[in-house]
């Protein structure tokens, strides 16, 4: 279900389309209430009308990015392996084992 408030503020856009401010105010308000799928869905409806299609491609362009950013944002590292410790544990203990044998075995030539 559509938000009023998002759908209310879209007809302020429409209304002043060529207020950039409106548009920012429009932005804004759906990055606060992580509504930007809607604000993308209501400027790709335009892309192809002949007058306001420009402008609605460069909004599109900036929601992209902001999207983008807020994914970069929240994104977590990898988890770290913790078979690290034990690898490394394991490999001291093949080449230990494996310089004894070695040195048994030259000792007993």
């Amino acid at each position: 279900m559509p938000d009023p408030a998002v759908e209310q503020s879209w007809c302020r856009v429409l209304a002043e389309w060529d207020d950039d401010r409106v548009h920012q105010t429009f932005l804004d308000y759906c990055v606060t209430t992580d509504q930007l799928a809607a604000a993308a869905a209501h400027y790709r409806e335009l892309e192809g009308d002949s007058v306001r299609g420009p402008r609605a491609e460069q909004r599109l362009a900036a929601i992209t990015l902001l999207a983008i950013s807020r994914l970069e944002a929240t994104r977590t590292p990898p988890p770290r392996l913790r078979l690290q410790g034990a690898a490394v544990a394991i490999t001291v203990l093949l080449l230990a084992v494996s310089l004894a044998v070695l040195l048994y075995a030259a000792w007993n030539r």
